[in-house]
């Protein structure tokens, strides 16, 4: 059967064709960002497994703290190899099958770890960057701050 192809269908064609490329390069950004995450997660993992180590080292060999110290150094390097061991891909879709499901739970789950999130978010310090200074501080000095615009600074 010979199909004749008017305007309109290479219009169509040449959209899809653009949707599944723009699809296919969204899929290999998405992938290049997982992967860096993990790569940063196991890096900061590792960090953990190293300092509880380095902690185990300087407590009294044989302590109870030196024994927890030497079970969070486990656990984390444990943790660090599993994250990156893990197949990025694999977890994505089975997050996807889930969500799929079991539509109701994964909303809720999402809504809950919003929640969460949001009163992290408001239990930190609202104002990190904030200091207080003593008259007593050797590095710093109203004269400085004058000379830098003046900036109030309670004491």
């Amino acid at each position: 059967m010979a199909r004749n192809d008017t305007p309109l269908d290479d219009v169509k064609a040449k959209v899809q064709d653009l949707g599944q490329d723009a699809a296919a390069a969204a899929r290999a950004k998405v992938d290049e960002a997982a992967h860096a995450a993990q790569s940063r997660a196991t890096a900061e993992v590792s960090a953990v497994a190293n300092a509880a180590d380095a902690a185990s080292d300087e407590l009294p060999s044989g302590s109870i703290q030196a024994q927890m110290a030497d079970q969070v150094a486990a656990g984390a390097e444990y943790l660090a190899q599993s994250v990156a061991d893990m197949d990025v891909n694999a977890v994505t879709q089975q997050i996807t099958d889930f969500a799929r499901r079991n539509p109701l739970v994964f909303i809720g789950g999402a809504a809950l770890a919003g929640v969460a999130l949001s009163r992290f978010l408001k239990a930190r310090d609202p104002s990190p960057i904030a200091q207080t200074y003593s008259d007593d501080d050797p590095w710093h000095s109203r004269d400085i701050d004058a000379a830098l615009g003046g900036f109030d600074v309670p004491s």
